[in-house]
Order: C-alpha cells, then structure tokens, then sequence
C-alpha cells in the first residue's frame, strides 16, 4: 500500500468477487442441498450438466467442497462431483467429530482427519447413496 497499491481494488477482487457462473452454480448446489442424520450430515451434488448449464469451468470450483460444511449444526460435508468421463469425485469435510480419512477409506480414498476425498466408478446418485449409508456408523441410532 505504501507503494501505491490499489488496496480495495485488490481486496474486491480477491476477495469479494465472484464469476457470473459461480453465482449460478452455487445458487443451483444451495437449492438442491440435502441434509440427512438430523441435519448433522449435509450434501450436495455437482453434475456436468449443472456446469454446462451455469458456465462454469474448474477454475469457478474453488472451495466448493465448503458449502454443506458450512450450515450450522453439520458435523460433516460431502460434495459429490460428476466426472467429465463418467464416476464421481468425492470431497468429505468434517469437524472433530468424525474422521474423514477413515470415511473417505472406505472408497479406496483419503486425505486427513477433516478433510479427505476419493473417486468413484458410480454415478453422482448412486455415491451420494453409498456416502449416506457409510455414514451410519457415525450416527448409531438416527435414521438417515
């Protein structure tokens, strides 16, 4: 700044901006959010036809993964991502309570603690199902 740097105008654009696209893409994953386990497990589901449809390119991605784990009372976030070849990529986000690594291994993936992720052979649907009955053990006793 000392030097004449345009701090607001980096600010805005780093920080406070968003594509077009994104906006759109985030407004189709906010409506479509689905909450299981008593609103303790939040997912979402991103296909190629949401992206062609929003405009958006891997570049609009960033920290997608972060949306269901940012609703209050949620313990874990799963974003379900359709391939352009076909199966589904995986990114699982959670608080201390439950281990993501050792949910994410359960699919051939992993990563650490709180945040890990794996890809699947199946359809966006058919890994949203798979991730809601391997979360079962995390929450004994209350129903999807």
């Amino acid at each position: 700044m000392e030097a004449g740097a345009d701090n607001r105008g980096i600010n805005r654009k780093l920080f406070r901006t968003k594509s077009r696209g994104r906006i759109l893409i985030e407004g189709m994953i906010y409506s479509g959010i689905e909450f299981y386990y008593g609103g303790r497990a939040a997912i979402i589901t991103i296909t190629n036809e949401m992206m062609r449809l929003a405009g958006v390119t891997e570049n609009d991605m960033d920290d997608i993964a972060a949306i269901p784990g940012s609703v209050e009372g949620t313990l874990v976030g799963i974003t379900v991502k359709e391939l352009p070849a076909g199966g589904s990529k995986v990114s699982v986000r959670t608080g201390p309570e439950i281990n993501s690594n050792a949910l994410c291994a359960k699919f051939g993936g992993g990563g650490h603690a709180m945040a890990s992720g794996c890809t699947t052979d199946m359809s966006v649907q058919d890994t949203k199902k798979a991730f809601i009955a391997a979360l079962a053990e995390s929450f004994p006793g209350i129903e999807a």
